[in-house]
């Protein structure tokens, strides 16, 4: 793995370096400097950055600067004051991953990322890292009122720098717990790029109708399996697997999987695909059924109840000592006796595929910039015991409620600022399943902005029409 040469982040740094009248990037590091009013709670990490050092540190604070102002660029000054600039990276196999910025706030971080092809032959728009990526470090601050709130997170392409051949992408990580950790890693070691896409393929390879209808099939229990989803066996029981048969079906698309066995156990059809490794390529898939009986049978698509995914040693023994599930067995809950009926579909995506070992350490902590406010109010029928905003635009309300089926459903919230109104829309939830007799739920739900929020701005927020204000 290759680092940043000094000697091309400052000949790279120089070509970009201008002198204008007003300079966003140095005008946010000054704000940021400055004292912050003690009406609420801030502290906000920022990034002090020395041009009389040594010339090391001179090519690391130009290179910092020129990839903070071209984020700048993309997300404009209203999204940068919420973050503070990292800009660390790491280059492998011909590509620089560089952590360009990051930012935090209670339940919710923020890391900006940019990806660029130093060949300029390979990524483009439709760049991604599917699931090969970690960022460690993360803790789940131990909560007080043992709630357990639904967590998110998830990659989203916001710029692609044709030119430069450099993508620039947003992880966004929401927890019902306040993050912890301050050190962290983000890891790559695979970039999947030029991506094809099947939609309802149409496998007419094989006559449904003639799906055996007493297959070959050995016996698993559920601990043998590497994964499953939606199984309805329980732990003890035997699991009925079918075995590979001679008769395959394959996908003119992709070498990446097939159709390796088909049949009928205990009235529920059983479809058995095999995955191949290619280090080049990544194939992703998923195979459906429409019952063609139906007005509009592409419109109600019919997914596996259940799957399980195993592999096999040399002697054809279910092993664990795989990082690779080699076989998907898709348990179908449809009429077996009627089977012409059906179409068979799947979905096809493969990619390209760069492996390598891209990692970036960095130091990302909670700003503490956040207003709240204990209300105890009751709102249609649901007890809310506190309300909070974050500068991200994330806002927990807190409370009780009779029925926690309702929690994704009982609020409308608005903040209202000097502005005028921003909308929200319902994020997560959690609630404390373990409760006494006869008593409420106690919950949290949270609700997202678009936009950042200037929490100097905020005038109060609206539930339902209630109007709840901030003491600043």
């Amino acid at each position: 793995m290759n680092r940043d040469n000094d000697e091309l982040m400052i000949k790279g740094a120089l070509n970009k370096v201008n002198t204008p009248k007003f300079d966003i990037a140095s005008e946010i590091e000054k704000n940021r400097s400055r004292k912050k009013s003690t009406s609420f709670k801030r502290h906000l990490v920022t990034a002090s950055v020395s041009l009389m050092l040594m010339t090391f540190t001179v090519a690391a604070a130009a290179a910092t600067i020129s990839g903070f102002k071209h984020l700048l660029t993309i997300i404009g000054e209203e999204n940068a004051r919420v973050i503070s600039p990292v800009e660390m990276s790491d280059e492998d196999k011909g590509v620089k991953m560089e952590v360009v910025a990051a930012g935090r706030f209670d339940n919710m971080l923020k890391v900006y990322v940019t990806l660029e092809d130093l060949t300029g032959e390979r990524l483009a728009e439709d760049v991604k890292f599917s699931s090969y990526y970690s960022l460690d470090g993360i803790e789940r601050k131990e909560k007080s009122n043992g709630i357990n709130s639904i967590s998110s997170r998830g990659w989203k392409m916001i710029d692609y720098d044709e030119q430069n051949h450099m993508a620039t992408l947003l992880y966004e990580h929401n927890s019902g717990e306040n993050i912890g950790g301050e050190e962290l890693t983000l890891k790559i070691n695979k970039i999947l790029y030029n991506t094809k896409e099947y939609w309802n393929y149409k496998v007419t390879e094989f006559d449904l109708s003639k799906a055996d209808r007493n297959p070959p099939i050995f016996y698993a229990s559920m601990d043998q399996f590497l994964s499953t989803s939606n199984i309805s066996y329980i732990a003890e029981d035997t699991v009925p697997v079918l075995k590979e048969q001679t008769d395959k079906i394959n996908f003119p698309q992709t070498e990446g999987f097939n159709i390796c066995a088909m049949g009928v156990v205990d009235g529920k059809l059983h479809i058995q695909t095999r995955n191949f490794e290619n280090e080049d390529k990544d194939t992703s898939y998923n195979i459906y059924f429409v019952d063609l009986k139906n007005d509009q049978p592409y419109q109600d698509l019919i997914n596996a109840e259940g799957i399980f995914r195993f592999d096999m040693d040399e002697n054809g023994n279910i092993t664990k000592e795989t990082d690779f599930p080699a076989y998907n067995e898709y348990i179908f809950d449809i009429d077996t006796d009627r089977l012409n009926e059906y179409e068979l579909l799947a979905y096809i995506s493969e990619s390209d595929a760069i492996n390598g070992d891209w990692e970036v350490k960095f130091s990302s902590e909670d700003s503490g910039e956040i207003l709240k406010t204990q209300i105890n109010k009751d709102i249609d029928g649901v007890s809310v015991g506190s309300v909070s905003v974050n500068s991200f635009g994330g806002i927990r309300i807190e409370g009780s409620v009779e029925d926690h089926v309702k929690i994704p459903v009982m609020f409308d919230v608005k903040i209202n600022t000097s502005h005028g109104e921003i909308t929200t829309s319902f994020s997560s939830y959690g609630y404390l399943a373990d409760r006494a007799e006869n008593s409420s739920y106690n919950f949290e739900a949270f609700y997202e902005t678009e936009k950042t929020v200037d929490l100097n701005s905020v005038l109060s927020i609206e539930i339902n029409g209630r109007t709840v204000k901030f003491e600043k």
